[in-house]
């Protein structure tokens, strides 16, 4: 009962430390996209483009942090959610079906007599394959 409680102010915590996080990120971004675009407009000499360099590095560096993050957070719902069913999957899963379905057989007939025993064939050769 204990463990679960602290388990979850150390979860509360941490999610509202990512926010904010988060929103000063946001801000240091939109406050660097200010300065640039501000720069660009006053193009009067070389200081400026060297400034706007120093700029988009720094831009640089806050939009691989934020990227990171975005990629600690995608790993650790699937570590704590698993795989999820998705329509791809579903989609995989269901041609596979189609095939091995009899109606396959029966809307080949119509097509010709070769499709036909290739598709028994290989009706045959994938349920073997199941079974062993």
């Amino acid at each position: 009962m204990k463990w679960e409680y602290i388990k979850m102010q150390i979860r509360k915590f941490s999610i509202e430390l990512g926010l904010r996080r988060s929103s000063i990120t946001k801000i240091q971004i939109a406050d660097i996209n200010l300065q640039i675009d501000f720069l660009r407009q006053s193009n009067v000499n070389n200081v400026n483009d060297l400034q706007i360099e120093a700029l988009q590095t720094q831009l640089d560096t806050l939009n691989e942090i934020r990227a990171k993050t975005l990629i600690m957070r995608s790993k650790t719902k699937y570590a704590e959610e698993g795989e999820k069913c998705t329509k791809y999957f579903l989609n995989i899963i269901n041609r596979a079906r189609r095939v091995l379905e009899i109606g396959f057989f029966c809307r080949l007939t119509l097509c010709n007599l070769s499709s036909l025993n290739f598709a028994i064939l290989t009706y045959l050769t994938c349920s073997s394959l199941r079974f062993v």
